[in-house]
């Protein structure tokens, strides 16, 4: 008899691509929410078209509706769906199964994003003939509706991994921190839609300095989206697995790539912005990192003679954080310093008070964490939650200043923690009186590392006393 000639087996998607992401792609393709948010999105781009043809008046309205359809699809409906990602599979106990497969906490992470973004680009592909015939029609600048769907793709991929990465913390906390970022980016939206980049959207793509501007954006970008979900690998992560090391030199190229952008003439302003934020970005997640002094983790330090010394900077844990802050903090001071033309060309008392003051102003809510919550677990968390009360006390010393001039100096002078000096060097109180918000935010800023550094004499110490073996 005559044996069946094989059949060829139909796959959906290639073996080469990783298994979280097939296992993410299989389910969400099928869920309500992406099959709704596509058959709607169809359905209101075909509507916004007929109008767009019928009446050439109405093209701004059309266009109008359009992109608050499309944005809400995009920035909202899409990235909201990575809030439960990684809490799910905590709360089903599927984490250990999955790292049973040899996929990292980053692979499992990384996987969840790309499957969201994945559907978030079959959505934007589905778009397309849509948008080239809104041009056939006229009243819109093809170059323009492009850059601005490529941005609201680029923003939704952030704020999916801002979702993605937070979604392992409390269902409070991730709400918390959700909205927060929201807020923060509706406001920093509004401020861009005012700077000279936006007004020279359409008319300034011929000047050079224009794209270096959106460059530095994308850069600062990328880096956010990368850190978003680094931060989420960690929470899920075992105290063997290092990603501290790759995190941090990761930043550091970054922001000084970001800086260095100030040379091709970008703004001074958004350079600082930008910088300021990758570092930020990484200094707040070091300084409230679990300490990890597992052999495995040290272990890749001792294969050379300079490379141990790196250990007590890029090993995970807020105990190294700490230095790697103070480290990296010099290295940017430096800049300040010794590279005229770039961020500052004037080196003022004005000026290194408020340096202070910023560096202060991460670093202070260690003040309270390590003398009240030593031994709490959730650093990350308590650190945020000092952070946003921060942020309302200096949100009523602003009004109370807007009010009675005389009483917010006072209030200035009475309370210079860090955050608030910083809010009073831009004030006439701080340029008045640099030299004592100088002082304060100094006195401050040393506190806040020394009582940290004190804590961790253990941790150094078992550091030192652990010396795997290179050959192992």
């Amino acid at each position: 008899m005559k044996a069946p000639a094989a059949t060829t087996e139909l796959t959906d998607f290639p073996n080469r691509f990783s298994p979280m992401l097939v296992k993410e792609l299989r389910q969400g393709l099928r869920t309500n929410i992406f099959t709704t948010s596509f058959i709607l999105l169809q359905g209101f781009m075909v509507f916004t078209v007929f109008i767009g043809a019928a009446s050439t008046g109405s093209a701004n309205a059309a266009s109008g509706f359009f992109w608050t359809f499309l944005m809400v699809t995009l920035l909202v409906a899409m990235p909201i769906r990575g809030f439960n990602a990684l809490a799910a599979e905590k709360q089903n106990n599927s984490l250990d199964l999955l790292k049973l497969t040899r996929l990292s906490a980053w692979r499992i992470t990384f996987g969840k994003w790309a499957a969201l973004m994945s559907q978030t680009t079959l959505l934007v592909i589905s778009i397309l003939p849509y948008l080239v015939m809104r041009y056939f029609f006229g009243g819109i600048d093809l170059i323009e509706e492009f850059l601005i769907l490529f941005f609201t793709f680029f923003a939704s991929a952030l704020f999916t991994a801002l979702t993605v990465g937070f979604s392992s913390f409390p269902v409070l906390l991730r709400g918390f921190i959700v909205a927060a970022t929201g807020f923060i980016c509706f406001y920093a939206i509004t401020i861009f839609s005012f700077s000279p980049t936006y007004r020279t959207f359409g008319s300034g793509r011929t000047d050079p300095n224009f794209w270096w501007q959106i460059g530095g954006i994308v850069i600062a970008g990328t880096y956010i989206i990368y850190f978003l979900l680094d931060f989420g690998a960690g929470q899920i992560a075992s105290l063997a697995e290092n990603n501290a090391t790759r995190k941090r030199l990761i930043s550091l190229f970054f922001a000084i790539a970001i800086i260095l952008l100030n040379l091709a003439g970008v703004d001074e302003e958004l350079v600082f912005m930008l910088a300021g934020m990758v570092i930020t970005l990484v200094w707040a997640d070091a300084i409230t990192e679990r300490p990890s002094t597992l052999p495995s983790v040290l272990r890749p330090f001792t294969k050379s003679r300079i490379y141990p010394s790196a250990k007590y900077l890029l090993t995970p844990g807020w105990h190294t954080g700490i230095l790697f802050l103070i480290f990296s903090s010099l290295i940017f001071i430096s800049i300040f310093l010794f590279s005229e033309g770039i961020l500052y060309s004037d080196w003022t008392i004005v000026n290194a008070a408020m340096l202070i003051s910023l560096i202060g102003s991460i670093t202070y809510p260690l003040i309270f964490i390590h003398l009240f919550f030593p031994k709490s677990n959730q650093m990350f968390a308590l650190y945020i939650l000092i952070q946003c009360c921060t942020v309302v006390i200096s949100f009523i010393l602003a009004l109370v200043g807007d009010t009675s001039k005389s009483i917010g100096d006072v209030l200035f002078f009475c309370l210079p923690i860090p955050p608030v000096s910083l809010l009073a060097l831009s004030d006439s109180a701080g340029k008045n009186h640099p030299l004592y918000f100088l002082l304060a935010s100094s006195i401050f800023t040393l506190i806040s590392l020394a009582i940290p550094l004190w804590r961790a004499r253990p941790l150094y110490q078992e550091m030192r006393s652990k010396k795997p073996n290179p050959e192992s």
